[in-house]
């Protein structure tokens, strides 16, 4: 999984192991292509250049690759996946406003990561690189430093008997345990308040 040289072009593929068999995945109508993430359904996700020439995220699943859009909606912009969970949640970035912010995409909608944050912090995320199958979310800010967005009600992978929680609230957790703030990622999608948890230096 990744890309290769096709004519003068890059184009995603995936390499199967047990066959050593290269599939083209195509393009979203542009002529480049590459391959971030998979999950173990199988479900490809990456970035195309598209027929109006904006590079867009995509995910490939049955044969079929398929624009995930932009935050600013309509033709205009660009968008990059960076990896998908087992659940089907994939985070990346995508243009809004005059720059760039971190996303997660879930049940066919894209929303601003920032929108989950707590403001009181005056965080900006502007890439999501990571996301586990309990929901937990690598992302990068605006002055380059590294989080952790958890579940409130988080549990790791691995723990109480293996099966995967559903994630339906996400804390923000500095990298370096510095501060903590409340952010909604309901799968479900339904929003409500969540009160800052303990901030500590």
């Amino acid at each position: 999984m990744g890309a290769r040289t096709v004519g003068i072009y890059n184009r995603a593929f995936l390499y199967d192991t047990s066959t050593s068999a290269f599939t083209g995945l195509g393009t979203l109508g542009g002529n480049t292509s590459i391959a971030y993430g998979i999950n173990d359904t199988g479900t490809i996700v990456g970035s195309s250049s598209s027929s109006s020439g904006w590079s867009r995220a995509f995910q490939y699943s049955g044969g079929v690759m398929t624009s995930l859009g932009t935050l600013l909606g309509g033709s205009t912009g660009q968008s990059h996946t960076r990896a998908i969970n087992n659940i089907g949640q994939i985070v990346g970035w995508s243009n809004f406003g005059f720059g760039f912010a971190a996303f997660l995409y879930d049940a066919g909608v894209m929303t601003n990561l920032n929108s989950m944050i707590d403001p009181f912090l005056g965080i900006t995320v502007r890439d999501a690189y990571g996301i586990s199958n309990n929901g937990a979310i690598i992302a990068r800010s605006t002055d380059e430093r590294a989080y952790l967005l958890t579940p409130l009600d988080w549990t790791p992978e691995g723990a109480g008997g293996g099966e995967v929680p559903e994630p339906s609230a996400a804390a923000l957790a500095l990298s370096g345990g510095l501060a903590a703030a409340a952010v909604s990622a309901n799968r479900r999608h339904r929003r409500q308040k969540h009160r800052p948890a303990s901030a500590a230096r």
